[in-house]
């Protein structure tokens, strides 16, 4: 709080008076009032030992530059507070906080990026882009790729997990039982060998068999991601099979249609994704001639599928 007498404090700089309009009424309106308390405390002499001293031109003038600051001050804090509430609150920050929290969340982010920096950088050398221009692109493919390297050390005992439960579902489609033991058994063989080149790959630790184990890796992913691709195309053939059974006339049967839909959008973009990825292991291990190019868009186009999948796992 001020300890000056409010009509002693020095006038702030004046603002422009169209600012100035509702706020000059208002203190229009508590002069007037401060004349009737006045007025009526002359005309009762029993009161005026209580009457407050007469104001000056220049003392009115203070006080409603006062009152203009104080109350221009306060609104501009609460629209402020307002805004900051707004955007921190928004669900989409708090949507956001879970995606992140999650470690796919963040690897599919990462990998995005990996992928598409290592499209970039391919391009920019095909276009005769200097070495200069190059080497960020092709640093943040090489730190990226490390970074997730680092972050899926372990996730092998997950996928073995996922194999065992498979191999339990004894009443299961064999088929589809099949091809889910294969791909969670690809997918740990990969990430096996993928994490003992973790410390070559960091320059910790160098090693003659490091180039050997990330082949195995490789060859371990592509065997996923066929048993995948496999499965995707089964579950799409027994959709098609689902579908020319179902009476749409019903409502059991419009409720069972939007189901297939639903399941066949769901199978049709996983073996989109799995089909991008194969390029990758296919590449790496000489089975095709792609380039960096065809390689760097398909593993972004898989990465940012990854992504809205994680994305709507965690709304």
């Amino acid at each position: 709080m001020c300890s000056k007498p409010w009509h002693t404090i020095n006038p702030s700089p004046v603002p422009s008076v169209g600012t100035l309009q509702p706020t000059l009424a208002f203190a229009r309106r508590d002069q007037r009032q401060l004349r009737t308390r006045q007025n009526n405390l002359l005309s009762n002499p029993r009161r005026q030992h209580n009457r407050p001293p007469s104001l000056s031109h220049q003392q009115q003038h203070t006080a409603t530059l006062y009152y203009y600051h104080h109350h221009h001050h306060h609104h501009h804090h609460t629209v402020a507070t307002m805004v900051a509430d707004a955007l921190i609150y928004h669900p989409s920050v708090s949507h956001y906080l879970k995606f992140v929290a999650t470690t796919v969340g963040r690897d599919k982010l990462l990998r995005t990026i990996q992928y598409f920096a290592r499209f970039y950088a391919w391009y920019l050398l095909r276009t005769n882009g200097t070495p200069a221009v190059v080497a960020p692109w092709d640093a943040l493919k090489k730190q990226f790729g490390l970074v997730r390297k680092v972050m899926r050390v372990g996730k092998n005992i997950e996928h073995v997990r996922a194999a065992a439960a498979a191999a339990d579902a004894k009443a299961a489609d064999p088929v589809v039982r099949y091809t889910s033991i294969g791909r969670q058994l690809g997918y740990a063989g990969y990430l096996t060998f993928d994490a003992a080149t973790v410390l070559d790959a960091a320059g910790v630790r160098r090693s003659p068999r490091a180039a050997r184990l990330q082949r195995e890796a490789y060859r371990f992913w592509a065997m996923g991601l066929l048993c995948s691709v496999s499965a995707q195309l089964y579950a799409l053939y027994r959709l098609k099979e689902r579908e020319a059974r179902v009476d749409r006339k019903e409502g059991e049967g419009v409720v069972e249609g939007k189901r297939i839909a639903l399941e066949r959008t769901a199978a049709r973009t996983q073996l989109l994704s799995d089909l991008c990825d194969l390029t990758i292991p296919f590449s790496a291990l000489g089975w095709v001639g792609l380039d960096d190019g065809i390689v760097g868009i398909a593993g972004t186009v898989s990465s940012v599928l990854g992504v809205i999948a994680q994305w709507k796992k965690t709304a």
